[in-house]
């Protein structure tokens, strides 16, 4: 299978091109960071999981300027065009990101691989007219679009697109196994996902995840924050102190000539350390600021970051998809809920959560019930597949529904 993918915030493959650092002492930023729009590592982890999940020979990458002979060779060699999963379904994202011309280039389907809303809890956008011609020209071009949730679902079908199936983020499918383990749940120690901006200028919300934070910590026997986006002079502060980062340097190319410029400012932690109390204090007392800045993680490296999701033995926050690879590697995770994606997440999963501003502070995390979770993963499982095999897709995920091989006995027969 020859897969194509658009070179952008969609594009999958795009760990095969990340910069690998020699030393994380010499170099703290690698060329994709941005600190004006920093890379949320949770489109890592979708980027990951759908490269896992596809089992294609070829990925070809194609940018949407692309030249028309650049199309043609696309779409005469490569199968489908693949969209990994994002926060896309919105009033007007297509038609400002990729181009409503960009889409008529495309012959072959064009397949949504986990797209999800993202807006305050109970709204739904409202699609202006090229966006519309863009998601229907999408839908018509494959058989199954896979969606992250119900509320996503129903806002694509208010404009007439239903040949979707609701999947559940791709995330959770990191196993590639039909069925989910999760280890009993503890306070030994846990780990809290923590987010910067939560979509909205209310106040309360931020002090609120703060009292979430404080409330995990003090009945845990140790807790780990976990930074994975905006919280960029928090990761500057860990690479200072966790990495022994001395440097903050770049690579980059000098303008009309042949040649490299690097450049570095020395890492001075202590800089960092009054930038994060200057940007959480209005929400926190400095003192619990301070034990964050003490107590918190953060790395580049997916894998690191699933090694430490697997030490906990709970976790608890606000990101959704550092819950879902926490709960996809075997810890419970329970949700901090504040806008209609982490909501639909939470209730399609039957996950343990609350929203955060109306957090009960007598709440028992560890005690909650996670067998409906368990039950409703084997049914988003199925329903994966079902995507899949509809959209002709090859994949690596395990298949339950396969039959066993001719001849073998099952193991009834066998004992008789």
């Amino acid at each position: 299978m020859k897969v194509a993918s658009l070179q952008g915030p969609l594009e999958i493959g795009f760990d095969y091109r990340r910069y690998v650092q020699a030393s994380r002492a010499d170099q703290a930023l690698p060329p994709f960071f941005n600190p004006a729009k920093p890379h949320n590592i949770g489109d890592w982890f979708l980027t990951k999981v759908v490269d896992r999940i596809l089992d294609y020979d070829e990925l070809l990458f194609v940018q949407r300027n692309a030249e028309d002979r650049d199309w043609d060779l696309v779409n005469s060699e490569c199968d489908v065009l693949v969209l990994r999963g994002g926060n896309y379904i919105d009033s007007k994202w297509f038609s400002t990101f990729v181009g409503l011309e960009t889409l008529k280039k495309i012959k072959i389907p064009i397949v949504m691989f986990g797209a999800g809303l993202q807006m305050p809890a109970g709204k739904r956008p409202v699609f202006e007219p090229e966006e519309k011609e863009a998601l229907k020209r999408i839908a018509g071009s494959c058989s199954l679009l896979a969606l992250r949730g119900p509320s996503t679902a129903e806002a694509l079908h208010g404009i007439g697109i239903d040949n979707t199936i609701v999947t559940g983020c791709p995330t959770l499918f990191w196993s590639r196994r039909p069925t989910l383990e999760l280890k009993p749940a503890g306070y030994g120690h846990t780990g809290f996902t923590f987010r910067k901006t939560l979509y909205t200028s209310r106040g309360e919300m931020s002090r609120a995840q703060f009292k979430a934070m404080d409330l995990l910590r003090r009945r845990s026997g140790r807790t780990t924050v976990f930074a994975q986006g905006e919280e960029v002079a928090l990761q500057r502060y860990l690479q200072a102190t966790q990495w022994g980062a001395e440097f903050s340097a770049r690579m980059e190319p000098v303008p009309g000539r042949r040649l490299l410029s690097l450049k570095r400012e020395p890492m001075v932690a202590e800089e960092f350390r009054k930038q994060v109390h200057a940007q959480f204090d209005p929400h926190a007392a400095p003192g619990q600021v301070d034990w964050m800045l003490e107590n918190s993680y953060f790395s580049w490296d997916i894998d690191r970051m699933i090694a430490r999701y697997r030490e906990m033995d709970l976790m608890v926050g606000c990101r959704l998809h550092g819950n879902l690879l926490a709960l996809a590697n075997g810890t419970p995770a329970y949700y901090l809920t504040y806008d209609e994606r982490t909501r639909e997440v939470a209730e399609l999963l039957k996950l343990p959560g609350s929203p955060v501003d109306e957090l009960d502070p007598a709440i028992d995390f560890a005690a909650q019930d996670w067998e409906p979770t368990l039950r409703r993963y084997r049914e988003c499982y199925l329903q994966m597949l079902h995507f899949l095999d509809a959209n002709s897709l090859e994949h690596r995920m395990a298949d339950p529904r396969a039959p066993e091989p001719a001849g073998a006995l099952s193991g009834a027969a066998a004992s008789g």
